[in-house]
């Protein structure tokens, strides 16, 4: 079992370098880190390889926010491409997937096309990516994200992958679907024998936004808000079982970004989940 440490890596990455998020990944309890994007640590493969090769620490996964919506023939190529590069970093780094978006805000404006217009573009430019992948010998990971692939919604695009790829897998959002207002156990109930690796956080769901803290508006009007793990609306230890009845041995990864005491505390509940 792997613990990941995603989103607070980022912002060390981001804001001190890779000694430090590296450093700091291991006084929090974590073994291994998952990046976000072309950071300039990222793209300095050896220097970084090196870094976390000495302090114990392995790459799970790379990520990647992603807009295909654009119908647009050159910007959908230049995206392409983008993947592809994305791809060659994950790669270089020993991660053993690629996860990336497929329409990334979490709101659509008043005159987005409907899904049928848009769905043979983004599962095309998907196949043309995992394909790159396939060459690379990873693995191409979708979580239910942005309105158009939430919750369950991400099992037309799935169904449709899986009868083109053979490198794909699902990344195990346990936050997403609330966005949609569907719950994440329906996800897990749906995807858990498909999930390759798993993205750990939790939020409030609230009828109206709560004052000094970011908020983020549902799909069906109500808000969410960022809450410690095992705190919030999410059923950490329902989504945690469906993954061991199927026998899951991939990573968890926390997309939370916090102070070292909260995300210690996060670790050990999460550990006291699983049973370790």
């Amino acid at each position: 079992m792997k613990l990941t440490n995603y989103a607070q890596f980022h912002e060390d990455l981001k804001s001190r370098g890779i000694e430090y998020a590296a450093e700091h990944t291991v006084e929090m309890g974590f073994d291994s880190v998952e990046f976000l994007g072309l950071t300039k640590a990222a793209q300095d493969t050896s220097r970084t390889a090196r870094t976390l090769k000495g302090l114990g620490l392995t790459v799970s996964c790379f990520s990647e926010g992603i807009n295909l919506l654009d119908t647009s023939k050159r910007t959908r190529e230049e995206m392409e491409i983008h993947l592809f590069r994305c791809a060659d970093i994950a790669a270089e780094l020993g991660s053993p997937f690629l996860h990336h978006t497929l329409v990334l805000p979490l709101s659509l404006p008043m005159n987005a096309p409907p899904l049928a217009d848009i769905f043979e573009s983004i599962v095309n430019s998907a196949e043309k990516v995992a394909n790159y992948c396939e060459k690379l010998g990873i693995v191409c990971l979708y979580e239910p994200q942005g309105m158009y692939f939430n919750g369950c919604g991400l099992e037309l695009f799935y169904d449709e992958m899986k009868k083109r790829c053979g490198n794909i897998g699902i990344c195990g959002d346990v936050g997403n679907s609330l966005f949609v207002d569907h719950s994440p156990n329906l996800v897990f109930d749906r995807f858990a024998s498909d999930i390759k690796h798993v993205h750990l956080k939790d939020y409030y769901v609230i009828d109206s936004p709560r004052d000094g803290v970011k908020n983020y508006k549902t799909l069906g009007g109500k808000y969410l808000s960022d809450s410690e793990l095992g705190v919030g609306a999410v059923d950490i230890p329902y989504c945690m079982n469906k993954l061991k009845e199927v026998g899951y041995a991939g990573a968890y990864s926390f997309e939370i970004i916090c102070g070292d005491e909260e995300m210690k505390n996060a670790v050990r509940y999460f550990e006291k989940v699983i049973g370790k």
